[in-house]
């Protein structure tokens, strides 16, 4: 989202709750929609002016797949690069025609598999935070003893960012 912003996006944010709300804002979102209060993707059309979204990362999966799909504009591509809330089934491809929708879905271990292939995300990323552009938030920590504590509670949605698990 940083970088997005940093690129000359407007960022448009969904989440699951205010806290979450609280803390897209503080790293630099435009706009927060807080999905379990307002459907996300009439949100998106509405905040676009009815054109959408050039672009949706959709991280969750089964629970915001058609809404990040029905958030897009014209031409638009989807992102899909996890399934945090289950997978998102099967769709018929024909349905993304109507607005000559385009869908990825990457995995960061065939971009990085190599050092050679990582090497140059790891210079932009430091780089990135070494002009600021990107900020990173302390891990939340938990000793391993209480690792279903940290379980319990990313399953709830409690918590944003890196968890770290000491001994």
């Amino acid at each position: 989202m940083q970088w997005a912003r940093h690129l000359g996006a407007t960022v448009i944010a969904t989440v699951s709750s205010d806290d979450k709300a609280r803390t897209v804002e503080r790293l630099g979102a435009h706009h927060v929609i807080v999905y379990s209060r307002e459907n996300f993707a009439d949100a998106v059309m509405r905040l676009t002016s009815g054109r959408g979204a050039d672009v949706a990362y959709d991280a969750v999966g089964n629970d915001t797949f058609a809404g990040s799909l029905a958030a897009l504009a014209v031409r638009g591509h989807l992102v899909s690069f996890g399934q945090a809330s289950g997978p998102i089934g099967n769709w018929d491809i024909g349905r993304f025609a109507s607005k000559s929708l385009t869908i990825s879905r990457p995995n960061y271990g065939h971009f990085t598999d190599t050092p050679e292939k990582l090497a140059p995300h790891v210079t932009s990323f430091f780089q990135a935070l070494r002009q600021g552009v990107v900020r990173v938030e302390a891990p939340t920590r938990y000793d391993l003893a209480n690792a279903a504590d940290a379980h319990r509670d990313l399953e709830s949605r409690h918590t944003t960012g890196a968890l770290i698990l000491l001994p």
